[in-house]
């Protein structure tokens, strides 16, 4: 064999077919496949909640901000879902951001690969100071607060002397990002005083935010008189308290994020005292979050009346509800009251 393969040689060349192909005719091997680059991108998936663990919260802001480059940003869905894609490889820090709640944790993604946050880390754990003022005791949106794992370092609770203390000169309330009026806070001195009433509108306008409930609505329509039409004269205190008592109002969720969490558009509001204070209608740039018939008195029904509505001024915002702040007071309306604290 091995004084064949000579021979074969020599005639190929000779042009004799022994079986071989032609030298010139004998492919190249073949390149070797090029070693894939490395995927420089990874995404970041995660849920968030409030402070309590349990309390899923939509329309939140999620961003990261990579060294030198644009902001990559998305929003939590209704129940708190986010992802974020195409996201630098390597150390970054996460933002989320929901009111005046939000949080921040230095993460590693990985290339070409999700890193999955886990839900038992899915709290705004870094709360706003908080400043409540106590009114009456049927009203207590410090309760809901605690619920919501809100730590009690971070609240401040104020009796009938708050406006001397928060608002008698331009300091005392900018330490607060959030201030509560529960149900009857007193407003005499507040009603006297245009510097008070003044420091307030700056507060929200300077990024502070404003939350009254039922009774405490005189206080909302000195700061802001055009906003919110309640019921009866501007000029009598106490003039709106005409809501008649009803244990089950059936109330429409305009709000899209708020019936998402909730999983319904329409709930029951419980009216349990004797009287409440009434909205007939608000501004164009106010928010209507629930509305529902509200019954009078007087026995007159104020029709798609608002019972809890939002407003922007400034920089803050304001927020306030016909109804009481408190736990025990219905699922879903506890629940829209847990929610809506993250509006603030």
């Amino acid at each position: 064999m091995k004084r064949l393969l000579p021979l074969c040689l020599a005639l190929a060349f000779s042009g004799c077919d022994c079986g071989l192909e032609p030298l010139d005719q004998i492919p190249d091997p073949p390149a070797p496949e090029p070693t894939p680059e490395p995927d420089p991108f990874g995404a970041v998936a995660g849920r968030v909640c409030g402070p309590d663990g349990v309390t899923w919260l939509s329309a939140a802001s999620v961003w990261i901000e990579p060294e030198g480059e644009a902001r990559l940003s998305t929003t939590s869905d209704g129940e708190g879902n986010y992802r974020l894609d195409g996201v630098p490889a390597g150390p970054q820090t996460l933002h989320i951001e929901k009111g005046s709640f939000a949080t921040t944790r230095d993460v590693e993604i990985p290339a070409g690969e999700t890193l999955l946050i886990p839900d038992d880390a899915c709290e705004l754990d870094l709360g706003p100071r908080i400043a409540v003022v106590r009114g009456s005791q049927y009203d207590n949106v410090e309760g809901v607060l605690q619920e919501l794992g809100v730590q009690a370092e971070v609240i401040d609770v104020y009796q009938s002397d708050w406006a001397e203390q928060l608002l008698s000169d331009d300091e005392a309330l900018l330490q607060y990002d959030i201030l509560f009026l529960n149900c009857r806070s007193n407003e005499a001195t507040y009603a006297e005083r245009s510097d008070m009433q003044q420091r307030l509108r700056a507060f929200v306008e300077g990024g502070g935010s404003l939350h009254a409930s039922d009774q405490a609505y005189d206080l909302i329509e000195l700061t802001f008189p055009d906003m919110i039409n309640f019921y009866g004269e501007d000029e009598v205190r106490g003039a709106a308290d005409q809501g008649d008592s009803v244990d089950q109002l059936a109330a429409a969720v305009l709000d899209d994020n708020l019936q998402t969490a909730l999983g319904h558009s329409v709930i029951d509001l419980h009216y349990g005292l004797s009287t409440w204070s009434a909205m007939v209608s608000v501004d164009d740039d106010v928010h209507v979050f629930i509305q529902a018939d509200s019954p009078l008195l007087n026995g007159q029904v104020l029709e798609d009346a608002p019972q809890l509505v939002g407003f922007d001024h400034g920089a803050g915002r304001v927020i306030y509800s016909s109804f009481h702040q408190e736990p025990g007071i219905g699922v879903d309306q506890e629940q829209v009251v847990r929610l809506i604290l993250f509006e603030l």
